[in-house]
């Protein structure tokens, strides 16, 4: 039995007739690699993320092969990445330029790998969070790399550089622990930026924040009240506009009842 990956390129032109599709395809034995992951990145072809078993030297760690393929499906290069699996949890992220994967323990200690679709450069980090972190999101935009998660009940926001290896805190201070959530945190690759929403209850009213962060700095925060007294804010996502203001869309719900579906 073999594992089969099929990618189909289509290259489609309008007119009267039907064009055939051409379809290329590569086979990996079960016996000699896992496949992880296909990741797309547009004209820059794709990478194949897979676990080759014969290359394998530890059971602390696990050794990934990248192979870079051109649009046109021809092998381009490869390299290997070696990261712990040990009791590690996982996380992994894609923008148009980079792919990461983050592994971290209870311990606190983390391992993050950046790997470049154009040219397969590859940046490692290691770090250590507070102890018995959980991480909800890990993104990554330029120099930077942001962890977000929860210790002791509490946010927090670590920003690493991962040229420099340099790191420092974000400061999410919750106004009530009890209905604090993050339910948006997102990267706008055009400007650069990261944004994050949170929920948040103060004096009886349920409010939304809006972070933006931009080269590991928090350049903006801003509280967003509904304009109506009866309709609550339930998801919000942001874009940029060209004067530099920003425009906020999402969902509303019937504040009244008090629960997160939107109407």
């Amino acid at each position: 039995m073999t594992r089969v990956l099929t990618i189909f390129a289509l290259f489609c032109s309008i007119g009267l007739f039907a064009q055939p599709i051409h379809t290329e395809r590569i086979e990996y034995s079960e016996d000699s690699a896992n496949l992880y992951d296909c990741i797309p990145f547009k004209t820059d072809g794709i990478l194949l993320k897979t676990i080759e078993l014969n290359k394998q030297a530890s059971k602390k760690n696990e050794v990934l092969t990248y192979v870079k393929y051109d649009t046109a499906f021809h092998k381009i290069s490869s390299t290997d990445i070696t990261l712990p699996s040990k009791r590690t949890a996982r996380l992994y992220h894609t923008n148009n330029a980079m792919h990461y994967d983050m592994r971290y323990r209870n311990s606190g200690e983390y391992t993050i790998s950046a790997i470049a679709a154009h040219d397969l450069s590859t940046h490692t980090i290691h770090g250590k969070m507070p102890k018995s972190t959980t991480v909800s999101y890990m993104r990554g935009i330029g120099d930077y790399v942001y962890i977000l998660g929860f210790t002791k009940e509490l946010p927090i926001l670590l920003i690493q550089n991962i040229h420099t290896g340099e790191t420092e805190f974000g400061k999410i201070i919750p106004l009530n622990k009890r209905h604090f959530s993050i339910f948006s945190f997102e990267i706008n690759e055009d400007t650069q930026e990261v944004y994050l929403f949170t929920k948040d209850e103060g004096k009886n009213e349920k409010l939304v924040k809006f972070y933006v962060y931009k080269d590991g700095k928090k350049t903006n925060e801003k509280i967003i009240k509904s304009p109506d007294s009866e309709k609550q804010i339930i998801s919000a996502f942001a874009s940029q506009l060209n004067d530099g203001s920003y425009l906020i869309s999402g969902t509303y719900g019937n504040a009244s009842k008090r629960n997160d579906t939107s109407t």
